[in-house]
């Protein structure tokens, strides 16, 4: 006879595994339950019941231990946030294959260049400036409620990113600034 698992258990194997990766940054970072619980302020008892899964925390406690070196992608997805680079990119490889543009096979931060089916130019694209882009178009998206669909935002981002050096992305904010302005005035 078959087993069936509901919702609610899914939802408790669910917090049991966030609160287990949460202990851990916590030991990590090498604070007692006290002192985690007090950055991230709440009492020691709400910090026991999201460490055994008993209870969810909000976002005001995310943002809180984050700011203390917690790795909150890693406790939330089990996706550790150096880890998260690489997934972006090849997210963002993928991405472009989907849009037409022929990849070169591997990963690196050196900057390739890409044949675009459409016209057979090539252009050089640095997969660190693509992926800023893209956060910036998607910010913008939801910051002014465009719902634009994905392949709109690719295409964007593809034709965007030529405008930026990788030198930008060490300056705090110029590619999501420059990039809300540039649609601003492509779009309005």
């Amino acid at each position: 006879m078959p087993t069936y698992v509901g919702m609610s258990t899914i939802k408790r194997l669910r917090l049991d595994t966030v609160g287990k990766r949460l202990a851990e940054e916590r030991k990590r970072l090498g604070l007692n339950q006290t002192d985690f619980a007090e950055a991230g302020g709440i009492k020691r008892a709400s910090q026991v019941n999201y460490e055994t899964g008993r209870r969810s925390p909000d976002s005001d406690y995310w943002e809180a231990v984050a700011k203390i070196g917690v790795d909150v992608q890693y406790v939330l997805t089990g996706i550790h946030s150096e880890n998260l680079a690489r997934i972006a990119i090849e997210a963002a490889e993928t991405t472009l294959r989907l849009a037409g543009v022929k990849v070169a096979a591997g990963i690196t931060e050196e900057p390739r260049n890409y044949e675009v089916r459409k016209n057979k130019d090539k252009k050089t694209i640095y997969p660190a400036v693509l992926i800023a882009v893209a956060e910036a178009i998607d910010h913008y998206d939801r910051e002014n409620d465009k719902a634009w669909t994905m392949k709109t935002k690719i295409r964007l981002a593809l034709e965007l990113q030529d405008l930026f050096e990788p030198e930008t992305l060490d300056k705090e904010g110029v590619i999501r600034d420059n990039v809300a302005k540039i649609i601003q005035l492509k779009v309005g």
